[in-house]
């Protein structure tokens, strides 16, 4: 009797449901891991932003001081720049404020780059502003002078977080 020679040419169906089962698990621990990483580069992105914000206004007030003879113990609003000068006088490097990258999220309108005056009493609260809201908050005036803070409900940082 000839014997024939088998050969294994592919997969046994036990051995398929195995590796099936096991990407399965994979993904079921990789998949809520990753699913919070939109949220937290957002996040990240309106922290680097509010950092560099919060650099240029004080060194305007380190400089103003200095130069300016400015006391902030008898004029704390004039040590600090205005809202035009915080927008257009070189306060910023190349006069751009970054993006909030929540705005586009939270606000279809608004946008993203544009500061919007807030009274000392929202600053203090970190009062998100209704209407076409924009990027960033801004107290020019008041006991909370000198506060930046993102302009959107969508990001999650805390008061602390946002403070100047």
């Amino acid at each position: 009797m000839k014997r024939t020679k088998r050969t294994h040419r592919g997969f046994t169906l036990i051995e398929l449901v195995i590796v099936i089962t096991i990407l399965a698990i994979l993904a079921s621990v990789a998949i809520p891991a990753f699913s919070n990483l939109t949220t937290q580069a957002r996040n990240a992105s309106v922290q680097g932003g509010l950092g560099g914000l919060r650099s240029a206004i004080a060194i305007f007030r380190a400089n103003d001081i200095v130069a300016n003879n400015c006391n902030p113990a008898t004029d704390a609003n004039a040590c600090y720049p205005n809202l035009v000068e915080l927008e257009t006088s070189g306060v910023m490097a190349n006069n751009e404020i970054p993006d909030n990258p929540w705005c586009k999220v939270a606000n279809a309108s608004c946008v993203a780059d544009d500061v919007t005056l807030a009274t000392s009493a929202e600053g203090g609260a970190r009062t998100v502003l209704g209407g076409s809201a924009a990027g960033w908050a801004y107290v020019e005036s008041g006991a909370n002078v000198g506060i930046i803070y993102a302009n959107s409900a969508a990001n999650g940082a805390s008061p602390a977080e946002n403070r100047f």
